[in-house]
């Protein structure tokens, strides 16, 4: 990770996290495909857009601190998803 002095500052015109923070998750239902074709919430009519990152291996493996700091992170430089991939290379011998 970053060092945190390298962190967008609360609040900064590099702040994202105001049109993202919409806690708590679901609390617009599934996520549905509209009849023209864009990505809405089932409990809310208008399109939504998700930017993610793409998360790997060893990254999907963090201790409890910096998985709190990397989801901060991510949602103040404006990601609305994450996609966990190869971690199921660790769950086997």
């Amino acid at each position: 990770l970053l060092p945190r002095s390298l962190d967008i500052v609360p609040g900064s015109a590099l702040d994202f996290s105001p049109f993202l923070a919409d806690a708590p998750a679901g609390k617009y239902g599934a996520v549905t495909a509209t009849k023209d074709g864009h990505f809405a919430f089932a409990k809310r009519a208008k399109p939504q857009r998700f930017y993610g990152v793409n998360l790997c291996f060893g990254a999907n493996y963090v201790e409890h601190a910096e998985a709190d700091a990397l989801a901060d992170r991510l949602m103040r430089i404006g990601y609305n998803t994450v996609r966990i991939h190869h971690y199921e290379e660790d769950l086997i011998d």
